[in-house]
Formats: C-alpha cells, sequence, structure tokens
C-alpha cells in the first residue's frame, strides 16, 4: 500500500490518497477495497475506467509497469504552492520498486522516493493531472499527454464522453472488430467531444482519437 499525500503550507491543509495491491481486486469497483473521494476543500484521488473518482483505490496484484491516474481538486481560488509526497508505505514490492510521479501538463518525471514534487495552480478540479508509476521511463512527455485521454462511460448505452485534458481533439474515429470505420466525428478543436453510438449493435468497438499531440486508441464496449 502507498499513501499519497498532497498538502499546501500556506493554508495548513492536507489530503492523503491511498493506493493499494492485493490479488483479489480486480480495476473496476470492489466493495470493501475501493472508496469514492470526498469533497473536501483540497483532494488528491484516482481514477476508474469510467471517471469515477477514488479516494481508495485497490487494484491486482502488484505490477511494476502499472499506472494509475491521479487527479488533483483544490477550492483555494489564488495561485498556491501544493507539494505531492509519499506519505507512507507497506510493503515489499513497493520498498524495492521506485516511485514516481509524471506531471501530464509539464510531462516532468518526478521519484518521489527522492523528494517530494512541487507545483502551482488556481482554484479547479484537473481529472488525470499526474499519473503515478513504478518504473521512471514507461512514458515519453507526449505519451503522457495522450494517456491523459480519457474515454468513459465503458461499457456504454449510448453517448460516450471524450475527454482530453492537455490536447485539442482533432478527429475521432470508430472502428468495428474487423477493422471497419462505423462513426466518424470531426473535432471542433475543443478538449471534450461527445460521441453517439446509440445506433451500434452490442460489440466491442476501438475509438482512435486523434489530437495535435498524436493519436491514442481506446476499446470500448456497446451495450
Amino acid at each position: 500500500r502507498i499513501w499519497l499525500s498532497v498538502s499546501t503550507p500556506e493554508h495548513g491543509m492536507q489530503k492523503q490518497a491511498l493506493v493499494a495491491f492485493d490479488p483479489v481486486a480486480t480495476e473496476g469497483m470492489d466493495p470493501g477495497y475501493d472508496s469514492r473521494r470526498l469533497a473536501t476543500v483540497v483532494s488528491l484521488y484516482t481514477h476508474l475506467a469510467d471517471g469515477t473518482q477514488l479516494g481508495i483505490q485497490t487494484l491486482g496484484e502488484f505490477d511494476s509497469g502499472a499506472t494509475v491516474p491521479v487527479g488533483f481538486s483544490t477550492l483555494i481560488d489564488a495561485e498556491t504552492e501544493y507539494k505531492i509526497f509519499i506519505g507512507n508505505l507497506e510493503g515489499p514490492q513497493l520498498t524495492d520498486s521506485g516511485v514516481y510521479l509524471v506531471d501530464n501538463l509539464t510531462g516532468a518525471v518526478h521519484d518521489l522516493k527522492a523528494d517530494s514534487f512541487t507545483f502551482s495552480t488556481g482554484m479547479g478540479t484537473f481529472h488525470n493531472r499526474f499519473t503515478l508509476q513504478f518504473t521512471p521511463n514507461i512514458l515519453g512527455a507526449d505519451d503522457a499527454i495522450l494517456e491523459s485521454i480519457a474515454v468513459y462511460p465503458n461499457p456504454t448505452t449510448g453517448e460516450v464522453n471524450i475527454v482530453s485534458p492537455h490536447t485539442s481533439i482533432q478527429e475521432v474515429e470508430v472502428h468495428d472488430l474487423m477493422g471497419r470505420a462505423v462513426t466518424t466525428l470531426v473535432g471542433d478543436g475543443t478538449q471534450l467531444q461527445r460521441l453517439d453510438l446509440s445506433g451500434l449493435n452490442s460489440s466491442v468497438y476501438f475509438v482512435t482519437v486523434t489530437t495535435d499531440q498524436g493519436t491514442l486508441t481506446k476499446r470500448i464496449v456497446k451495450k
């Protein structure tokens, strides 16, 4: 288990998020293992694939190649300095592993075992601002920007949201299992697009998001 802490010395506030690994847990919402985040003045939280925000998240068996999306929220209006650091750490695998924080806004990769990570921001909620990982070079700066793109809800019965926090969306194309393009959406240069899949049959599809930083493909289930 690893407790990630965020604090702002200027305002005397601190909040933690817990990431744990257990072979019986899944990547979804597991009662007794996962807990939604509380709405506090300053929050650090992780994400499920469907966008659910967690204060406690338990993943499956530890894998040094794992990446965990981390969001940050603050109600403090003024530009403020924050520090993210390891509050506590348990278990031999995490003790022997590296712990790195990727800032998806800047592309910086920081060794949290060496020192806390400092950044400044004003008021807001910043989904997928960071990525927690356990080896230093899983993602380059451009890859981190693309990996921060979220497609949810997944599974879906109709409309899906495509959120690209750090780069504008140029085009979204949906392919079926045969590789045929079934839907195409031309982006309007914003970081949020909504795609209606209600007319498609229940199946697995691949959503390819093209941005000015590159292209990312996500697998999605249409119920």
